[in-house]
């Protein structure tokens, strides 16, 4: 199937519209030279002297591009003409630059003659802003962003320009001394800055020029094989031509990329890689007659363009009674296709449309566009004359474009007459003009065998109205003629009902099997004008131009003249030089030869068109070179994209093949050599072991034999599972002080050792690694806040790859304090502990700790700030506690003062008669609101000694970023420890 590109023009910049502006730019930039001879300007002086240097380019554009300023009087009537854009009629046959050629927000704003400085006039005569100084009215430009003035989104008729779309097959663009309007005038710029600033060319080289003088022609400017524009990735590198019109001169050419470039004389094809801009000029050999031609320069990069759908269908004919089409729409878009330009692309990019239209405008409903998940049935019953499924690719990502539309058509036949039987027909499409006699049956063939004749009493023509273009008169159709046999000479009125394709008749006539017309086998007849009797018909060239091996040279040339004797004879020219055609003519490599038809009887006959070829040496061809995306792919669930390109000189027809060997016998099976037609994928399933790709170069010509080209070797590998870890406690304290470790490896046996390390949780002091043969124990001591073990597993074949780390932490002592297990918690909640975090880092602590008490260790928790609250009453560590006591500490919000008077009291309250031990934890000092003293420390000991005679075997205190004396005689009148953590 073939892409559905839209031909119809938008109102963005065509392909020569991209140059022009480019080609423009680029002078701009070249002339760009300061004012000589004056005093350094102003800043208003050089805007005004660049605004209206720009806006003369501008002038300079529009005019040669069709525009007409006759009727513009006024600087703000000028804007608004070069503000509009060219019509759709004169669009459709004009190369060059249709849109607008200033910014819309552009106006002029009137300068009184009273104003000092310098101010722009417009010279209606000369078409032309210019800049002065003197007392008079004159102008400035600026932009207004709300502005609305005339011009703004309009369209007019224009003249066609230097360029117009050709309307043979040769080029897609004519070229014509017929210029509309005076060469660019191009004014001094300086380099400041503009108002209006238009982006500047991609590339800018300056062409080496000589000085020139006004009666020296100038060169036309060479021409690319291949547009400019972007390519689909898999079409890289691509062989360039650069073609030089004139028949004087050299190409000189330079390649941009990554900034850096130098020119080279042209010897032949080049080849460009993603992003190359090419730029190059003709270079005169006859200085005393021709100047340097101006540069061309062109683009080419990679299109992030999704690659097309295609489909699988179950049936390409179906019965019309009760036939059902399976369809199946498939593509091969996938994530490292588009990652290779960087981007980002997410696994679920790509979204899968599709509609069904009737086939040949037959009966039955068009669907919109549909989302694809799943294979889908049409039946028969909904498109009785069959029906066409057109899918595209969509993408959710920007910067990548949708696909082309690609579709399929699905035909119904008639249960009684199927696909191959005697009543099956193919017909041919008929072209012809007045007076022209034909019969019709000549045209139709049987399709399952095209020398068998047609039983014309099973078959006749027929017309229906399900046509797309149908028969307004059967009568004028001849119909009768046609079904008797009869031969039928085209008249002006079978063409004439028909509008809509310039006069032509388009016309479809079906064939009836049993009396009902079916749509599958249709003849289409046109039926055209007869044009003018033409001149004569241009010689034939024997053998036709291009590249021919070394040995063919100097080879001979033969001149056919096609017209009836005695009308004319041939005139050819090699090198300059002029002669009448007598027989075969011998040329050498890199010769062009011109000749025409000069007519005999000129009142008769005017002279043919000129025809040329061009014989020139082909070097001889490079092998392929091969580039895969990735070197080595992941063996269990890795794939890659592979991409093919080639570097080929000649210019012979060739074919591309590739084969794919798996590196390690009979890991993977050996394909054979298959023709490259873009990128595709190799998954390491297929190959599991890697494999390589090679490839070739296989000559159309039998004169050269198959070129082998680079082999690319993409590698596997598996990657490694990550150790397990396991300890036989979670914490290190003094409950347990030290703690068993052993690592178990997922890995096969063979393919890889464990490797350890441990790293305090503090992060103060990590180890180097150890290879793990047996369990190992850390202790408590050596890591008072607790341990983490690192472990990974690293490969003993190069076939592997190192795994990922596993972690395991084990916590330490609580604030370098041991637990007892009987352990009441005070927990100060204070405004202050939002520093540095200090709360949160509490509540985590505790959490870590308490998660390790069992139902034989018994916990209570007290959160004190202005006053204090038991917010986990004194009891066993059961699960069922320990997830409420975590859900009260999540809801502690730091807030009021220090009351440790009120913490204490409410530890003494608890019924916890068999508690050893109480943390008291703080990050303030005593700060009591109801007291005379706020900062109150009587009675703090005491109540610390009450706790103790209450049987409470130990109190220890931590202050929190607090190095305080009452945290130390609390610790001491508690018969534990005092520590101070830092922040």
């Amino acid at each position: 199937m073939t892409p559905n590109n839209d031909t119809n023009r938008s109102n963005g910049f065509s392909l020569v519209e991209s140059i022009s502006v480019v080609a423009i730019l680029a002078i701009l930039a070249l002339i760009a030279i300061p004012l000589a001879g004056k005093i350094r300007p102003t800043t208003h002086q050089t805007k005004t002297q660049s605004s209206v240097s720009q806006l003369n380019t501008a002038i300079d554009l529009y005019l040669s591009n069709g525009g007409d300023l006759d009727t513009a009087n006024t600087p703000n009537q000028v804007l608004a003409r070069l503000k509009t854009r060219m019509n759709s009629a004169s669009g459709s046959t004009f190369v060059g630059f249709t849109g607008s050629a200033i910014d819309q927000r552009l106006k002029a704003v009137t300068v009184g003659s009273d104003a000092e400085g310098v101010r722009a006039v417009y010279n209606k005569t000369r078409k032309k802003f210019e800049v002065t100084s003197e007392a008079v009215e004159g102008f400035r430009f600026e932009l207004d962003e709300n502005y609305e003035g005339n011009g703004i989104g309009e369209v007019e008729t224009r003249n066609s320009g230097l360029f117009e779309y050709s309307n043979n097959s040769t080029w897609v663009w004519d070229y014509t001394d017929a210029t509309k309007a005076d060469p660019l005038e191009l004014t001094a710029v300086t380099q400041t800055p503009v108002v209006n600033e238009i982006p500047v060319a991609l590339y800018d080289p300056e062409t080496p020029v000589g000085p020139e003088t006004p009666e020296l022609k100038k060169l036309l400017p060479p021409v690319f094989s291949l547009p400019p524009g972007d390519f689909e990735l898999g079409n890289f590198p691509m062989s360039l031509e650069i073609i030089n019109p004139n028949e004087a001169g050299k190409i000189v050419y330079g390649l941009v990329n990554e900034g850096s470039w130098g020119w080279n004389e042209y010897s032949g094809p080049i080849v460009i890689s993603p992003g190359t801009q090419v730029v190059a000029y003709i270079e005169s050999w006859r200085p005393q007659q021709y100047h340097n031609s101006s540069t061309t320069q062109a683009l080419y990069d990679w299109n992030a363009k999704l690659r097309s759908p295609w489909f699988n269908v179950s049936e390409n004919a179906i019965s019309e009674e009760d036939g059902v089409a399976s369809i199946e729409i498939k593509h091969d878009n996938n994530v490292d296709y588009f990652m290779e330009s960087g981007l980002m692309v997410p696994e679920d990019s790509f979204i899968v449309q599709y509609r069904i239209a009737p086939l040949n405008g037959g009966p039955g409903s068009e669907t919109g566009w549909l989302t694809y998940s799943m294979p889908f049935d049409v039946a028969a019953a909904n498109y009785s004359a069959g029906f066409t499924v057109y899918a595209k690719v969509s993408s959710k990502f920007p910067g990548i474009s949708e696909s082309w539309v690609n579709d399929t058509s699905v035909s119904t036949f008639d249960p009684d007459n199927p696909p191959g039987s005697e009543l099956e027909y193919t017909t041919n499409y008929l072209n012809l003009s007045d007076g022209d006699s034909f019969n019709i049956r000549d045209y139709v063939r049987v399709k399952s065998d095209p020398t068998e004749a047609v039983d014309w009493d099973k078959a006749f023509f027929t017309y229906t109205e399900a046509g797309a273009n149908n028969p307004p008169n059967p009568a004028d159709w001849h119909l009768s003629a046609f079904n008797s046999g009869n031969t039928v000479t085209v008249t002006e009125a079978d063409r004439a009902s028909f509008t809509g394709n310039s006069g032509d008749g388009i016309y479809k006539v079906y064939l009836a099997r049993n009396g009902v017309p079916t749509f599958d086998d249709v003849l289409t007849i046109r039926i055209s004008e007869r044009a003018p009797a033409p001149g004569l018909s241009p010689p034939i060239f024997d053998p036709k131009g291009g590249y021919f091996h070394s040995s063919n040279f100097p080879l001979e040339v033969t001149l056919t003249d096609p017209n009836p004797p005695g009308r004319g004879k041939i005139v050819y020219t090699i090198n300059g030089e002029s002669n009448d055609y007598t027989g075969p003519i011998t040329v050498e490599a890199d010769t062009k030869v011109y000749a025409y038809i000069e007519s005999l009887d000129t009142s008769k006959y005017s002279n043919s068109s000129t025809a040329s070829e061009h014989y020139r040496l082909s070097v001889e061809p490079n092998g392929p070179w091969v580039w895969a995306s990735k070197s080595e792919i992941e063996a269990s669930t890795g794939s890659t994209t592979v991409y093919i390109g080639f570097t080929n000189q000649s210019h012979l027809s060739y074919e591309i093949q590739y084969q794919l060997r798996p590196l390690v016998p009979g890991e993977g099976a050996e394909t054979a050599w298959t023709p490259y037609h873009g990128g595709f994928s190799v998954g390491a399933p297929q190959f599991p072991k890697g494999f390589e790709i090679a490839s070739k170069i296989v000559p159309s010509d039998s004169a050269y034999s198959e070129i082998f080209g680079e082999v690319e070797t993409v590698t596997t590998y598996v990657q490694l599972q990550a150790p397990t870890i396991n300890s036989n406690v979670d914490s290190i304290n003094a409950k347990n002080p030290e703690a068993l470790i052993t690592l178990e490896n997922p890995n096969p046996s063979g393919t890889s050792e464990m490797a350890y390390r441990t790293q305090s949780l503090d992060g103060s002091q990590t180890s180097a690694w150890s290879t793990y043969s047996n369990p190992f124990i850390v202790k408590g001591s050596d890591f008072p806040e607790g341990v983490k073990i690192i472990a990974k597993a690293t490969p003993l074949d190069p076939v592997y790859r190192e795994s990922s780390e596993s972690v395991k932490a084990i916590s330490g002592k609580f604030f370098d304090i041991d637990i007892t297990w009987k352990t009441i918690f005070i927990l100060d909640s204070s405004g202050s502990m939002v520093t540095n975090d200090r709360l949160a880092r509490l509540q985590s602590q505790v959490v870590a700790v308490i998660s390790e008490f069992g139902e034989d260790d018994s916990f209570a928790i007290i959160d004190y700030d202005d006053s204090a609250a038991v917010i986990s009453d004194w009891g066993p560590g059961t699960e069922s506690r320990i997830q409420s006591a975590i859900a009260s500490l999540s809801s502690m919000e730091a807030g009021g003062a220090t009351n440790y008077h009120a913490a204490l009291e409410a530890a003494l309250s608890l019924a916890a008669d068999d508690a050893t031990q109480v943390i008291f934890l703080s990050d303030g000092l005593p700060f009591a609101p109801e007291a005379s003293n706020p900062e109150n420390t009587d009675g703090i000991v005491e109540l610390v000694e009450d706790l103790i005679s209450s049987g409470v075997e130990r109190l220890d205190t931590i202050g929190f970023g607090l190095d305080s004396q009452i945290l130390k005689d609390m610790a001491s009148a508690g018969g534990g420890e005092s520590v101070v953590i830092s922040d």
